[in-house]
């Protein structure tokens, strides 16, 4: 079972990474369109992201929760997040399965500019027990770009 978790995460990691890849060539062949993208008129439209889709979320949850300690649930995480874009909601669920502020904080840092969207963070700061994670949750999700 846990090849075929790895062998899956790969796969993930990979569609990913080729997606990211895609983004970056198509930015090479438009510079006008990746100068519009990284400069963008602070009271313009902000760029917009593709959310990653229900069914790979749903595949990226069910490899989380094969993961036996939170430092290995971090990890795949991390691997999860190349490539994609999260909703506030779908953060949530991520930090979920993580039994420690201290690793939600861990993964908090990797997923923050990945996520979409800023009406729903109450939804995030509710997956903090103490009050101090919640300000350093706070903290980074304020440090974020969008």
């Amino acid at each position: 079972m846990k090849n075929m978790i790895r062998i899956l995460l790969c796969l993930m990691l990979a569609a990913g990474a080729s997606q990211a890849a895609a983004t970056e060539v198509a930015d090479a062949k438009n510079p006008s369109h990746k100068k519009d993208t990284q400069h963008h008129d602070k009271r313009g439209p902000a760029p917009q992201h593709k959310i990653i889709s229900d069914d790979d979320f749903k595949l990226l949850c069910s490899l989380i929760g094969e993961g036996d300690f939170d430092s290995d649930k971090i990890t795949i995480i991390r691997a999860g997040s190349i490539g994609n874009f999260f909703s506030c909601r779908q953060a949530a669920k991520l930090l979920s399965f993580l039994s420690f502020d201290s690793s939600k904080l861990e993964a908090l840092e990797y997923i923050a500019a990945r996520i979409v969207g800023k009406k729903n963070i109450d939804i995030l700061i509710e997956e903090f027990t103490f009050s101090s994670s919640k300000d350093k949750a706070l903290k980074i999700l304020s440090q974020r770009e969008e």
